[in-house]
């Protein structure tokens, strides 16, 4: 249930820019007709069911996946919403609450993210019921009614014209009700079921009750009422002439109530926005051809640039090629003869060099860290990650194994750094992808006398980055000579994007 929790939550947060996008182009194309503003609402409704979109360069979505499938497992909880602003403020209190306790049996977050869950199905199932009991009291309430026809009937206890059923939907109307007026109530009405309105608006409301905690979601339906509504009065009247608008305009007002009957099922005929619907019916213009194009358009636009996710960092595999001639390169050893790897866009990895990491290795660029004037930490230190290795037999590690599983405690450990295991990634894995034991390292870049002496030229160390942290990823197999190191830098990636580069790694 949290994991649909989770699902639910971060398809809500990328329906609310396609709705916000959506509230912005529905006032801007005033002009345009309104069957374009509940397309636009199709769309909404696409973005909330699909739980798979496709990726796109246009998109302008900041983050597809804000709240990390694993938040509630993980040792320091966090979003990624790619919003600098939103993650600064709401991170440090996630990680400040939430973060897990080693005296604690339980991690904080899990208990949320569960908690959330039964809030969620709760207030989604108070929704439906609400909607299913009006449903059948409405149903009871219109038993005592007199057929006019196949369609339509009459009801004492009607205060204005409705219609009710899905598939097999009938016209109410009030006990009476003027003949002239019933014409135009029977037009609109015929229109909504032609328009298959009858569908829509349930539909529309069944996926609020599921976003109900969304309080766009709840703008989204009332506008989404609003535009039905308007779009069959466009329908009835496009091609009637002044008066024939006026008299549309009189019936609204006649059969126009101060209550809903029932925000979930009926197209009540004066229920919704009968001042604006007024006004719409007595200023109709056909609209131009051109306005019809443009809000075509606008809709392409809007559905290439919300509905689809942006682009994954690690859809580019960066090719990792020794600097120098082709020639050069045959004699100089690369991390390619160790392993694959996929980068992301973006990212490179240098040169071999024998004097990088603990046996020889490559840097991945750029610099993801300045410590300029220490001399302290290795350069790897404050790259945006490393590839090395470590013979097995160098003593510098003995890494010891339960069932050919490894013992985290292990690995191998930097001076002048502080570790914490986080996992063992791999378990399932085949024989080129090795296990994965990964770490959480904080290197300090300066000594305690360099501290000092910038203490002592006036410098301020709380603008200054004084530790490194990185994600490390300990490759290791039963039995083998050589144990290889990633390490990804924790301001460039992500806890849950570290995981997914290392799960690329195949040993060669």
């Amino acid at each position: 249930m949290s994991a649909l929790f989770l699902k639910i939550l971060n398809l809500s947060i990328n329906a609310s820019w396609l709705i916000l996008a959506v509230i912005v182009v529905r006032l801007l194309l005033k002009k345009a007709p309104r069957w374009i503003s509940c397309l636009l609402w199709g769309l909404v409704a696409v973005r909330l069911l699909c739980p798979i979109s496709l990726e796109s360069v246009l998109s302008i979505l900041p983050s597809a996946k804000v709240v990390p499938e694993n938040i509630g497992m993980v040792q320091d909880p966090h979003i990624d919403s790619r919003v600098r602003i939103i993650d600064n403020a709401v991170n440090p209190v996630i990680e400040k609450s939430f973060s897990p306790d080693a005296a604690s049996s339980v991690n904080p977050m899990q208990v949320v993210v569960f908690m959330g869950s039964i809030i969620w199905l709760t207030g989604m199932t108070v929704m439906l019921l609400y909607a299913l009991i009006s449903y059948i009291l409405l149903r009871r309430k219109v038993r005592a009614s007199v057929a006019m026809n196949d369609r339509v009937k009459e009801c004492d206890e009607v205060d204005s014209p409705f219609i009710l059923g899905i598939f097999r939907p009938e016209i109410y109307v009030p006990s009476g009700i003027d003949e002239n007026t019933l014409e135009l109530v029977i037009a609109h009405e015929e229109a909504h079921l032609k328009r298959h309105d009858h569908w829509w608006k349930p539909f529309g409301f069944v996926l609020l009750a599921v976003y109900w905690f969304n309080p766009l979601c709840w703008v989204a339906y009332i506008l989404l009422c609003r535009d039905i509504e308007a779009a069959c009065d466009e329908k009835v009247i496009k091609d009637k002439d002044r008066e024939y608008m006026a008299a549309y305009s009189q019936a609204l007002l006649d059969c126009s109530v101060n209550r809903r009957i029932n925000a979930a099922c009926p197209l009540a005929f004066g229920e919704t926005g009968v001042k604006e619907r007024v006004k719409g019916v007595l200023n109709y213009k056909k609209p131009a051809l051109g306005v019809i194009i443009v809000a075509i358009v606008a809709c392409i636009v809007v559905a290439v640039c919300f509905m689809t996710n942006p682009k994954s960092r690690y859809s580019d595999i960066t090719v990792k090629i020794p600097a120098g001639s082709e020639a050069e390169q045959e004699e100089t050893e690369s991390i390619t003869d160790w392993m694959d790897i996929t980068l992301p866009s973006g990212y490179s990895i240098s040169s071999f060099d024998d004097a990088i990491g603990y046996m020889g290795g490559s840097l991945i660029l750029p610099r993801s860290y300045h410590a300029e004037d220490s001399e302290y930490g290795p350069l790897e230190w404050q790259y945006s990650g490393l590839i090395s290795r470590l013979p097995a037999d160098s003593g510098m590690a003995t890494v010891s194994f339960d069932n050919g599983i490894p013992d985290p405690s292990s690995m191998p450990r930097d001076n002048h750094t502080d570790t914490e295991y986080l996992k063992t990634i791999g378990l399932e894995r085949s024989n080129t992808q090795w296990y994965a034991v990964m770490l959480k390292e904080n290197h300090d870049l300066y000594t305690a006398s360099q501290l000092a002496e910038m203490v002592d030229e006036g410098i301020d160390l709380t603008r200054m980055e004084l530790t490194s942290v990185y994600w490390s990823f300990w490759f290791v197999k039963e039995g083998e000579d050589t144990y290889y190191l990633l390490t990804l830098s924790a301001k460039e990636f992500t806890q849950e994007e570290a995981e997914e580069i290392a799960r690329t790694v195949s040993i060669k």
